[in-house]
């Protein structure tokens, strides 16, 4: 339930936002200029919390390997195989 009210106050803050606060202010000026200019700000956060994300579980998957690798290892030393 919590990750569910997560993920919607995440969308509606979002929504709010992008659509709202920058393209509300770039538009007043110019529609297509707010258009691009809120969805490249939006395409920036989304590009860094994926990159954010996906650097964490590279990160976490090699540190399971290497203390498999170590395991591994003491396993053969202990037992001579």
């Amino acid at each position: 339930m919590a990750i569910v009210l997560c993920a919607v106050v995440l969308a509606v803050v979002e929504e709010f936002v992008f659509r709202g606060v920058i393209f509300g202010a770039c538009s007043k000026v110019n529609v297509r200029a707010g258009i691009m200019i809120s969805s490249l700000f939006f395409f920036g956060l989304l590009f860094a919390v994926v990159r954010m994300a996906t650097d964490n579980i590279g990160k976490k998957l090699k540190d399971e390997l290497a203390g498999k690798d170590v395991a591994l290892l003491l396993y053969a030393r202990r037992y001579n195989v």
